[in-house]
C-alpha cells in the first residue's frame, strides 16, 4: 500500500512537471532525468543519472485514472 501510494504521488507530480513545462511523456522523462531540481520535486531522495521511469508507466497511469 506504501509502495502504491508512492508510485501515485510520484506519477502526480510527473503530471505537474508535464503540464508546467506543456511537453510530452517521453520529454518529461528526459527533463527529469537530465535536471536534479526536478528529481528533487518528485520526491526523489538523491539524484539519479539513470532515472528508472519510462514513459510508458505515464501512460499506464493515465489509462488507470480515466
Amino acid at each position: 500500500m506504501i509502495f502504491e501510494s508512492f508510485c501515485f504521488l510520484l506519477f502526480q507530480q510527473t503530471l505537474i512537471i508535464q503540464e508546467r513545462l506543456g511537453i510530452s511523456d517521453r520529454e518529461t522523462v528526459e527533463q527529469i532525468s537530465k535536471k536534479p531540481y526536478l528529481q528533487y520535486f518528485i520526491w526523489l531522495k538523491n539524484y539519479q543519472i539513470e532515472f528508472s521511469f519510462d514513459a510508458s508507466i505515464m501512460v499506464y497511469f493515465q489509462k488507470k485514472l480515466t
